[in-house]
């Protein structure tokens, strides 16, 4: 388990002074990184193996946004592995101790080569911990409805990552961009939800479909679906 202390900064906020959604994955991403190799599996354990983590998919329920120089503690552990799936939670606590955020991602490996999931048997990778009963369910697909919208993406050098792709946490800042104005100033997310289905490359042109279903901002590609609930 890791649990890093931090105070929220600007670079972390929005212009309302909450913790923007994707630096709050940011955080996440990691606190999980430093916690695998405190597990014994640092970037020097799976570079020289061609090994890759990437996230397939992340549930988020948010009590309240933590607020710009608010300090909060970010506590993550791994949970039980599925397969070739390795479930992980996340907790955002604010210096009281109260949940502010309560998290759960699908971790896995993939070969830096091939692209391919990888048995994380062969691999020498055990990692899986003792869980409380209490953690985030992460459902496997969301029915996000019809989105009449669209856009297309393509991602920029800035945006990616060690791994070759449009990091994960881009995906948000991407998307929080095509949300009117007007509405993020009026609402805060209670949850979100996305599966990263196929890697966005350098060079690739997404088309991104998108719109607001009930009270949720939705978005679909082939390569991921995002489910932002207000």
């Amino acid at each position: 388990m890791v649990i890093k202390e931090l105070s929220i900064l600007t670079e972390h906020s929005d212009f309302k002074g909450n913790l923007r959604l994707d630096m709050m994955m940011r955080l996440f991403q990691e606190a999980a990184l430093e916690d695998c190799s405190k597990l014994g599996y640092p970037p020097s354990y799976t570079f020289p193996r061609n090994l890759l983590w990437v996230i397939g998919k992340e549930n988020v329920k948010i009590n309240r946004l933590p607020k710009f120089q608010e300090h909060i503690k970010i506590k993550t552990y791994p949970g039980r592995r599925i397969m070739f799936i390795f479930q992980r939670h996340y907790e955002i606590l604010d210096e009281q101790d109260n949940v502010l955020v309560k998290a759960t991602a699908f971790w896995s490996l993939i070969n830096k080569e091939t692209r391919k999931v990888v048995d994380p048997v062969e691999a020498g990778i055990t990692i899986e911990g003792p869980t409380t009963g209490e953690e985030l369910d992460c459902p496997m697909r969301a029915m996000l409805g019809s989105l009449p919208n669209h856009t297309e993406f393509s991602p920029k050098y800035s945006e990616i990552d060690i791994n070759g792709h449009l990091n994960n946490t881009y995906y948000f800042t991407v998307v929080l961009d095509m949300i009117p104005l007007e509405f993020i100033k009026e609402k805060d997310p209670k949850s979100f939800w996305v599966s990263f289905k196929k890697e966005i490359k350098l060079g690739d042109k997404v088309d991104i479909a998108y719109g607001l279903v009930e009270d949720s901002y939705c978005f679909e590609s082939e390569n991921f679906q995002l489910k932002i609930d207000y």
